[in-house]
Parts: C-alpha cells; structure tokens; sequence
C-alpha cells in the first residue's frame, strides 16, 4: 500500500522548481531544433532530380550500382545531402592550367 503524504513548497523549493522547468524546457527545444537538423540532412529524390537535373533511371542506376545509398520510406526515396555533395566531389574534374 502506498502512503501519499503532501508536500509542502518554501519559497525556496518554489524557485527551484521553475529554475528546473525553465531548464527543462531549454533542453526540450534544443532537443526539438536538432531533430529538425537531421531531417534537414535527407532529401527526397523528386528533389534531387529537380537540382541534378537527372531522371528516375539516372538515380536508380546509381543506387543499384552501389555508389548513392539511400533510405525508402513507404514510396518516398531519401538521399542523403552529404552522399550527393560526395558524389559530386568524387566526379569533380580539375581545371586545366594553360
């Protein structure tokens, strides 16, 4: 059997309680903007196809090969920015010198 006893609050116990909520809710929206920065790292495909300029069997092509990885999410693909910003570095041609 559990006994409740109530729970008187000083002054003191009073702030620091809002201290402790105030402190809480910091730690929820910085926890909330990084959830938001790491669904910032993914872009869908019809996206990409739009900055690539690349059609479907393009981006298919390179996922099958091996050389894009990405995440499918009922009908959606995801690519992440960082393998397309690697992708495009490990095509990148140098600049002739003259």
């Amino acid at each position: 059997m559990i006994i409740c006893r109530p729970i008187y609050y000083s002054m003191e116990n009073s702030q620091e309680l809002d201290e402790i909520k105030m402190k809480l809710d910091i730690i929820i929206q910085e926890l909330k903007s990084k959830k938001i920065d790491i669904l910032n790292d993914w872009i869908t495909e019809v996206d990409a196809k739009k900055i690539f300029n690349r059609g479907t069997t393009w981006w298919w092509e390179k996922r099958v090969s091996g050389e894009l990885t990405y995440s499918k999410l009922n009908n959606t693909v995801y690519y992440k920015r960082e393998d397309l910003i690697n992708l495009l570095e490990k095509n990148k041609v140098e600049a002739f010198k003259q």
